[in-house]
C-alpha cells in the first residue's frame, strides 16, 4: 500500500476531516505499530513522539494531486479531502478490504482520543524515556 493510498483511507474514515497533523503522525504511526499495516513511512523519535517527514511530504503531493486541501485554524492545520479525494477514497476503500477495516478499528479506539492521550499511550508502550530526556530535579 503506499503512503497515498494509506492516507487517503486513514482520513476518509474519519469522515474526510483529520485535526492537525500531530494527530495524524500519532494514528499513522499507530496503524504501523498495533495493527501491522505495511507502509513506506519511516519513523524518527522526536519531541513530540513518532514522526515521519514522508507524512509531510505525502500530504503535499495529495494537495497539489487536488485530493486534499489544508487549512490553518488557530496554529492547527485541519486536512480535508476534497471531491476527487472522497471518489480517490471510495476506489481505495474497494481495493485494499483488510487495511480498511484494520484503520477502523484503530479509528475506533484511537481516533477521538485526545491528543494527549494518545501521545502518553506511545510514549508508555512504545518510547521509554531515555537518560537525556529524564530531567534532573535537585530537591534539596
Amino acid at each position: 500500500m503506499e503512503g497515498t493510498e494509506f492516507l487517503l483511507l486513514l482520513i476518509g474514515s474519519l469522515e474526510g476531516t483529520i485535526e492537525g497533523e500531530a494527530r495524524l503522525q500519532k494514528l499513522t504511526f499507530l496503524a504501523t505499530a498495533e495493527y501491522k499495516i505495511q507502509l513506506p513511512f519511516e519513523f524518527a523519535r522526536s519531541s513530540y513522539g513518532p514522526y515521519s517527514g514522508e507524512i509531510q511530504y505525502s500530504l503535499k503531493e495529495m494537495e497539489s494531486a487536488g485530493l486534499l486541501k489544508e487549512e490553518a485554524e488557530e496554529y492547527i492545520s485541519i486536512f480535508t479531502l476534497t471531491e476527487e479525494g472522497k471518489r480517490e477514497f471510495n476506489k481505495i476503500k474497494r481495493k485494499f478490504p483488510s487495511e480498511n477495516e484494520r484503520i477502523n478499528n484503530l479509528i475506533e479506539r484511537f481516533g477521538r482520543k485526545r491528543i494527549h492521550d494518545i501521545l502518553s499511550y506511545i510514549y508508555g508502550r512504545y518510547m521509554k524515556p531515555r537518560e537525556e530526556d529524564v530531567i534532573a530535579h535537585d530537591v534539596s
